[in-house]
């Protein structure tokens, strides 16, 4: 028997809604298409947990969801996500929707100090539950879905609440419940922006000549458009290697892109396009952005130090991984403006004791 109600009406979205309504924490997680199939990153469905119940709500064939991202920004709920950046930025780009009274377990994780951050790991460790992996890869957008699929996508929120239970628990004997609370709600007001990679951080950018970043640019945004007419992930046109191996040497001719080979059949079929926008590119250059490098004084320099020395301390002492406990360029705010206002609450509270702003 089924251990999930199928949300793909929205008769049966009101019905769901009527009952999230009436709780006060859900487990909640997406499944996404993210250029691995098909061109773009969008969410095929979203899982929903209460504590007794399950639901999968088929966003993509519903599009309009406006019950569920109610839910989502209702602040009397409690909403367990595990890793909720991208979910977050997914939500807000597709649907302008920013999730509100939030708890992320990965964090709750990272500020006990574990050191398997993943939720596999977690709900092994905690429930002796075992994640299928190889469905993380799959297409989300086939339907019907089958079962395994909808079974392994409702593993993924059926354990939250439980879980978030255990961890509080222990956040909380550690005294660090209020750090990651502070955390969760710098997340909830964060930018939301979701940016695909440019042709800035291409892989061996750094290494290209002026032109060749020129080419690189324009046959990168190039392959785009051809990806979003052919609805298929930019790799699929043409493969990173493959790209660079372009940029480097390109087809001097239209005859030679019409023949050329590791490429997608929709770039030998616009073999004229692909070549009068390299040639175009050859006439000019793209430098790399000079980064400039902070200087300090010799007093900035020993404060920087005895910031790192702070950090690694407060690290081997609390188990947790000491990027989080400041960041390189909360380090480096403090050591070239002497105070203490970039840091979060529970930041300053911990480094009190040997820091006098």
């Amino acid at each position: 028997m089924d251990d999930y109600t199928y949300v793909d009406s929205h008769t049966a979205l009101n019905a769901a809604w009527s009952e999230w309504e009436g709780e006060d924490v859900l487990g909640i997680d997406t499944e996404c298409e993210n250029n691995l199939h098909y061109f773009g990153t969008f969410i095929s469905i979203i899982q929903v947990s209460s504590k007794d119940r399950n639901w999968v709500v088929d966003v993509l064939k519903l599009q309009q969801i406006d019950p569920l991202l109610s839910m989502l920004e209702d602040l009397r709920i409690v909403k367990i996500f595990h890793d909720a950046s991208f979910d977050l930025m997914v939500l807000y780009h597709q649907f302008r929707c920013r999730p509100q009274n939030i708890f992320d377990t990965q964090i709750a994780a990272q500020f006990l100090g574990k050191k398997e951050l993943g939720l596999g790991a977690l709900l092994a460790d905690y429930f002796g539950a075992k994640k299928e992996s190889h469905f993380q890869m799959i297409d989300w957008t086939l339907r019907p879905l089958s079962k395994d699929m909808l079974s392994y996508a409702v593993g993924d929120t059926k354990y939250l609440i439980g879980l978030r239970g255990i961890l509080s628990g222990e956040l909380k004997e550690k005294m660090r419940m209020h750090w990651v609370e502070e955390e969760f709600r710098a997340i909830e007001e964060k930018g939301l922006v979701y940016e695909e990679k440019s042709f800035m951080e291409f892989p061996g950018n750094a290494l290209f000549t002026d032109r060749q970043r020129s080419v690189l640019k324009e046959l990168f945004e190039l392959r785009k458009k051809m990806a979003e007419s052919a609805n298929k992930p930019a790799y699929y046109i043409i493969s990173t290697k493959r790209l660079g191996e372009l940029v480097k040497s390109p087809p001097r001719s239209v005859e030679e892109w019409m023949n050329a080979g590791g490429v997608h059949p929709i770039v030998r079929k616009n073999a004229r396009l692909f070549h009068d926008v390299v040639g175009e590119a050859l006439k000019c250059e793209i430098k790399r952005p000079i980064v400039h490098k902070v200087h300090y004084s010799p007093a900035q320099a020993e404060h920087l130090k005895k910031l790192s020395e702070m950090r690694e301390k407060a690290a081997a002492e609390s188990g947790i991984p000491k990027h989080l406990l400041l960041s390189k360029e909360q380090m480096q705010s403090i050591a070239l403006s002497g105070h203490l206002g970039c840091l979060r609450n529970w930041q300053k509270e911990l480094f009190s004791g040997e820091y006098k702003d």
